[in-house]
């Protein structure tokens, strides 16, 4: 099954596609706060998941910023410790996460760098 096709199906987990595994280092910031270093962990058209040292706040707008693209509106869906999951304002068309995800392949979870705090 190719990545646009997975896209459109719903996740198992309730979500509104499913997520890709990524692992890059990209720009997020917060209304009213400065920007942030983030390491996106997967992504999806719907939405996706980041580390950070920095606290997100659930409910708030954020904007993240991949290289070579606008910055993204989404809002910010839950938190978990370092971990944060994001629900894109206006979702990405399919070509663009595949496209995303061959620039950016999956990183070891288990050791990204944000885990140490």
């Amino acid at each position: 099954m190719d990545a646009e096709r997975r896209e459109r199906q719903e996740g198992r987990d309730g979500r509104k596609a499913s997520r890709l595994p990524v692992g890059f280092t990209a720009k997020l910031r917060e209304r009213g706060h400065s920007t942030m270093d983030v390491e996106v962990l997967d992504l999806s058209t719907s939405g996706f998941r980041i580390a950070t040292l920095f606290r997100v706040s659930q409910g708030h707008l954020v904007w993240l910023s991949i290289p070579g693209l606008q910055p993204l509106e989404a809002v910010v869906r839950w938190s978990a410790k370092n971990e944060h999951g994001c629900e894109f304002v206006q979702p990405l068309h399919p070509a663009v996460v595949t496209h995303i995800r061959q620039l950016y392949p999956p990183i070891d979870e288990t050791r990204h760098q944000f885990d140490r705090f």
